[in-house]
């Protein structure tokens, strides 16, 4: 039987298989990984609110008395590591436990994908995209840090998937579904608040006017039931002596490639500039500042904004504001150090990454003339291609640090085998034209 025929059975028997190679290249991973200080920086400010949590019953960075409410960084992670601090509170079993945990989010992530890659592709082609998402090592390096990327990596696949059986069966419940999946994703990276606009905006097009209002308010009130309790426990216990990250995040972003001056303080541009301070607390201050400089030097802003942010976005090495390659954190050593094997892999995805996305963005235009037509058959293209837009389109706003762009790679690495596969019958199409002419 050919692979290239939807066979449900070969279907199932590639999934199972894709799962377990992702399982073991991350928990092999996690198990051998040293990560230099691995509770720095924000992974130990994380590592605090979860122990504050559980132990002082406050959610606070402080490392004493008084425990200071705090509402710079949103619940979500640092609660997942109070559920695991609940069982397991001894270090390196705390560590083990997290990482592990991460490892099966991260497989799980890759058999969502290659479900949803059922949808559009032949099994091979859906084969190959959870193949990438299963080898890719910004993925995979990503379950090694105490940091965000592989749990907002999570819901932003899982709400995806939640949005295509949404989009099909048309039922108030499996919006309702997507709302909730997407708060948690919120909660734990704010960046994902404005998801709920994308299926929106999809359901307008695609759904009857009858329906797509009610459809639409589900999606709110599922986003609301988590989101809205933190938005008041926050108002309620503000504090004004932590920067806010939203206009900080926009405050970093008007800097052309990171830098202010000095070159040497790529992504670190606020520790060179003496104004940074005045303005990066507000949007209306930053914007003034932005358009006072993009006068002075209008085309490298224009640069910047128009081809440098999404260029710094989509780069598959973590140069900016990192330690480079797919790491975050300075790595003592992994498999990606130890073994011969691993660096080929490495080096084999750096070099299709960037193709990758292009392919992507190839298969963007598909989904935009589908849009444009109304073609229903293309909405699941669209709804992929929207979430890609969506997270770019943020990040040329805000801050466009490479390894924001982690979370989204797995729906990058879908289009993009999406893009080959389309490109594919293209050709073959074009063929058998030339040839019957």
């Amino acid at each position: 039987m050919s692979l290239f025929a939807n066979s449900q059975q070969n279907a199932r028997y590639l999934g199972l298989c894709l799962f377990l190679l992702a399982l073991v290249l991350r928990v092999s991973y996690v198990n051998t990984v040293e990560v230099d200080e691995p509770f720095r920086a924000d992974a130990g400010k994380y590592v605090t609110l979860a122990a504050n949590t559980v132990y002082e019953h406050s959610y606070s960075v402080a490392s004493s008395e008084p425990y200071v409410a705090s509402t710079y960084i949103t619940p979500g992670y640092p609660l997942f590591l109070a559920a695991v601090m609940n069982f397991v509170s001894e270090r390196n079993s705390l560590i083990s436990t997290v990482l592990n945990l991460q490892a099966l989010l991260g497989s799980v992530t890759v058999l969502l994908i290659y479900a949803m890659a059922l949808r559009l592709l032949p099994v091979a082609f859906a084969g190959i995209a959870g193949l990438l998402v299963a080898l890719s090592p910004h993925l995979i390096a990503s379950t090694g840090y105490f940091l965000t990327e592989t749990l907002f990596t999570f819901y932003l696949v899982l709400a995806t998937w939640l949005s295509v059986q949404a989009l099909q069966h048309k039922q108030l419940r499996w919006f309702v579904l997507v709302g909730v999946v997407a708060a948690f994703g919120a909660l734990t990276r704010p960046v994902l608040a404005l998801y709920p606009l994308v299926v929106i905006l999809l359901l307008w097009r695609f759904a009857a006017r009858a329906e797509w209002l009610k459809l639409s308010a589900a999606v709110v009130v599922g986003f609301a039931l988590l989101w809205s309790p933190w938005q008041l426990w926050k108002s309620q216990h503000f504090n004004t002596e932590e920067a806010a990250l939203g206009p900080a995040s926009f405050a970093l972003g008007i800097y052309p490639s990171l830098i202010y001056k000095d070159p040497a303080m790529r992504g670190r541009p606020y520790a060179d500039d003496p104004t940074y301070t005045s303005f990066s607390n507000s949007y209306s201050a930053t914007w003034q500042v932005l358009m006072e400089r993009a006068a002075q030097e209008p085309v490298k802003y224009w640069q910047w904004y128009a081809f440098g942010k999404a260029a710094m976005y989509w780069q598959p090495s973590n140069t900016v504001a990192a330690v480079g390659g797919p790491f975050i954190y300075p790595i003592i050593t992994s498999r990606y150090h130890k073994s011969a094997a691993w660096r080929v892999k490495l080096v084999a995805m750096f070099n299709i990454h960037t193709p990758l996305v292009l392919l992507s963005l190839l298969a963007g235009v598909v989904a935009l003339v589908g849009f444009c037509r109304q073609q229903v058959a293309y909405q699941e293209v669209c709804l992929f291609s929207g979430v890609l837009a969506y997270f770019t389109l943020v990040h040329i706003v805000l801050t466009p640090l490479p390894r924001y762009s982690y979370p989204v790679i797995p729906i990058a690495y879908l289009m993009g085998s999406y893009g080959v596969f389309w490109l594919v019958n293209y050709v073959k199409q074009w063929r058998a034209q030339r040839a019957a002419a």
